[in-house]
């Protein structure tokens, strides 16, 4: 009985939600994570996390109007620009690909879990990102770095 209640209550809430208040959570989520990379003392994690998170915005088409998380100057030159030739080689679809992959593990994990409420909760809210951002269920492994 609570679970149906439960499933009712979280499909009417996932319901109203619109891409664009999705991309608004998820822009939020991006910039809180860019800001504490930028506020570290740190310089690596501005190397290598700032350019991934640019990254996942432009595939899954979030803007960053607020420009919290723009790479400041860094003294890792060498690891910067290593780590930038890595990242220009990745394009939208081998990131959406990606997040495929950690969203079908989540899936599984969700079916292996002898809970249900698991799956009333996490299983529409998973269909709801893969439909906002447009991330096909590919449940067969595809080459990332396969050539063009």
């Amino acid at each position: 009985m609570k679970l149906s209640i439960l499933t009712s209550l979280l499909g009417h809430l996932f319901s109203m939600l619109t891409p664009e208040m999705l991309r608004k959570v998820a822009d939020t989520m991006i910039d809180y994570v860019e800001k504490v990379i930028t506020d570290s003392a740190t310089t690596i994690d501005d190397a290598i996390v700032l350019p991934m998170l640019a990254m996942l915005r432009e595939a899954l088409k979030i803007p960053d109007d607020d420009e919290v998380g723009r790479v400041r100057p860094l003294k890792l030159d060498i690891i910067t620009s290593l780590f930038s030739s890595l990242i220009e080689l990745l394009t939208p679809a081998m990131l959406k690909s990606v997040i495929d992959s950690a969203l079908d593990a989540i899936e599984t994990a969700i079916a292996d879990s002898e809970t249900k409420t698991d799956d009333a909760v996490l299983l529409p809210l998973i269909n709801l990102l893969r439909t906002t951002f447009d991330i096909p269920d590919n449940d067969e492994p595809v080459a990332v770095l396969a050539p063009a």
